[in-house]
């Protein structure tokens, strides 16, 4: 282009001002190319953060922040609340290694069953937590699902309280609701599931 002005515009001034103008223009092409491309570079890097702030390192998990955001939703049936029966005897006897790997493989068998509407978050230490859409059986199948693949890999049980959302709950009362049913499993035998104070496994 400034080959073919150079040859074909006579007038100095008029050719300066073509010049000029594409020159101009090249230029601001080339700043808004580099701009949007390392724009886009950091969105994504960002998103990847983000990504990466919601999940739990050891089991990947969603983890307690994420859980924290999801709760606010109130879009959930069921909070669940999962622990694993005498986790700190198998660390004591066995190492902390062993008690990872319990760790990691309740998160396997959780994340096996999971779906939109059935969610999954480490609480902290060896507590999970479910969010559930999905109807009162499709829920406790589920969680019976997740107790039998978790007893098969390990040999370990599992106590688990669940608690039913509500339009006068807080969702934080639903979840103390789980947890409190987790802990009459707990000094009730352990290895079951408690619905309100009913224990749903014989």
């Amino acid at each position: 282009i400034f080959t073919h002005i150079n040859n074909n515009i006579a007038d100095a001034a008029v050719r300066n001002i073509y010049l000029y103008n594409i020159s101009f223009s090249v230029g601001y092409l080339f700043v808004f190319f580099f701009t949007f491309f390392f724009a886009n570079i950091a969105f994504e890097y960002n998103k990847k953060l983000i990504k990466m702030s919601y999940r739990d390192e050891l089991t990947n998990l969603y983890n307690r922040r994420k859980l924290d955001e999801d709760l606010q939703s109130q879009k959930f049936r069921f909070a669940v609340m999962i622990d694993i029966d005498n986790f700190h005897n198998c660390n004591n006897s066995h190492g902390h290694q062993f008690g990872d790997l319990c760790l990691k493989r309740l998160a396997d068998a959780c994340l096996f069953v999971s779906c939109d509407e059935f969610k999954i978050y480490r609480y902290g230490g060896e507590e999970f937590v479910i969010l559930s859409r999905l109807p009162t059986q499709e829920t406790i199948k589920k969680i019976k699902d997740i107790q039998s693949l978790y007893y098969k890999e390990l040999g370990i049980t599992l106590s688990v309280g669940i608690a039913q959302n509500a339009d006068y709950l807080v969702p934080l009362q639903v979840l103390k609701k789980a947890d409190e049913n987790m802990f009459f499993v707990k000094h009730n035998g352990k290895n079951n599931i408690s619905l309100d104070g009913i224990n749903l496994i014989n």
